[in-house]
C-alpha cells in the first residue's frame, strides 16, 4: 500500500489579530499533492475538523462525509465502508466540480497519519514557544485531538 502523508511545513504564519495560524498544508499520495504542494491553509482548525469527522464516523459503516480545506474550494469526499476502508475523492470545485484524483486507504492508517501530522504541528508550536501565551489554546486543542485519535487507534487492537 502506498503511504499517505499529511504535509505541514515548519514555517508558520500566525495572525496578529487572532489565534489563526497558517502553514503549508496538503496531502501527498502516490506523487500527487492535494490541493497542491504549495497550498497554505488554517492548520489547527483543519486538523481538528478532520479529527472530529473521522472519529465521529468510527462506528458507522457505509457512510459519506467530507474533509474540507478551509481556504479555497477544495475538499475530500470520503466514503467509509464496512471493512474500514476509505474511498477518498480529491475535489476541486473552483470553476466546476472536478475529481482531481481518488484513492482508497485504510481508516486506521489515515488516523495514524493525521495523528502524526498533529504531533508534528504540536512540536512546531512548542519549538517556536507558541505553546504558551496567545496560542496556548491552539496547542491544548491539538493535544486533545491527538488523544482522541490515539483512543480510536487503540480500540482497533481491542476488537
Amino acid at each position: 500500500m502506498e503511504i499517505l502523508k499529511i504535509i505541514i511545513d515548519d514555517k508558520l504564519y500566525p495572525s496578529t489579530m487572532s489565534t489563526d495560524i497558517v502553514s503549508i498544508f496538503h496531502i501527498e499520495y502516490c506523487g500527487n499533492c492535494f490541493p497542491d504542494k504549495d497550498w497554505t491553509d488554517f492548520t489547527e482548525p483543519l486538523l481538528n475538523m478532520w479529527t472530529y469527522n473521522l472519529v465521529k464516523n468510527e462506528y458507522i459503516n457505509n457512510v459519506d462525509f467530507i474533509l474540507y480545506f478551509m481556504d479555497g474550494s477544495y475538499r475530500m469526499d470520503v466514503f467509509k465502508d464496512d471493512s474500514m476502508r476509505l474511498e477518498i475523492k480529491c475535489i476541486n470545485s473552483r470553476r466546476e466540480e472536478v475529481v482531481e484524483y481518488s484513492f482508497e486507504y485504510d481508516y486506521y492508517e489515515f488516523l495514524k497519519e493525521l495523528r502524526k501530522a498533529i504531533k508534528k504541528f504540536n512540536y512546531i508550536l512548542y519549538k517556536k514557544q507558541m505553546h504558551i501565551g496567545k496560542f496556548e489554546s491552539v496547542y491544548k486543542q491539538t493535544i486533545i485531538s491527538t488523544k482522541e485519535l490515539t483512543e480510536v487507534i487503540k480500540r482497533k487492537t481491542e476488537r
